[in-house]
């Protein structure tokens, strides 16, 4: 009996850790800034260099021809521990980052059509190098301010159709995404034993 105890312990602990590495946003169209591609890390632990991943996710439209939106950054970290975000595929034709704010807005250009396959799509990605334990950073997505079409935070599903992103974490308003040593505060839903169970 005992030994049955621990294998049943066993199993629901592994089924626990593969439920948490799905996608945290379970609803259709959100962007956010992850430190995966899997879309369910929206905290990371400073020290080191942490790879971010600005990621379209639960992707519904049938294309994705454009896309457009702004991400800031707030941390005390030098210059020389940011590298510059990389647009996977497409033609950003937005300004350059803001060197003072962190602020760099996206106006992209896909090159090929890239079509719906309802999951995740990686539309950009950094690296930022964190020099100690004690390191903040927060990423905020929110709509663009300057320099956009009536679109600002949004993808082109096709020709005249566009789709508004969400945030996957509170508003755009306040940081989503965070690397900190301290408690991330994430939205969360509850959940009970009863629908737990009924997952598996």
């Amino acid at each position: 009996m005992k030994k049955l105890n621990i294998i049943l312990t066993f199993i629901l602990l592994t089924i626990l850790t593969i439920a948490t590495h799905a996608a945290i946003d379970p609803h259709p169209d959100g962007i956010g800034v992850y430190f995966d591609t899997e879309a369910s890390a929206l905290c990371h632990a400073p020290g080191g260099t942490v790879t971010c991943y600005l990621m379209l996710t639960n992707f519904t439209g049938p294309y994705l021809l454009a896309w457009t939106c702004s991400v800031d950054i707030e941390t005390s970290l030098p210059a020389s521990s940011m590298q510059d975000w990389f647009v996977r595929s497409g033609i950003d034709v937005d300004d350059p980052e803001d060197p003072t704010t962190w602020v760099k807005g996206f106006i992209v250009g896909m090159e090929s059509f890239t079509p719906s396959i309802g999951g995740n799509v990686v539309l950009a990605e950094r690296q930022i190098t964190t020099l100690s334990i004690s390191d903040e950073v927060s990423f905020r997505v929110f709509p663009n301010q300057d320099n956009t079409p009536a679109c600002t935070m949004c993808y082109v599903a096709m020709l005249g159709t566009d789709l508004p992103f969400h945030v996957v974490n509170g508003n755009t308003d306040v940081p989503q995404t965070f690397i900190t040593s301290g408690d991330c505060v994430v939205a969360n839903e509850a959940i009970t034993w009863s629908q737990l169970k009924a997952l598996y």
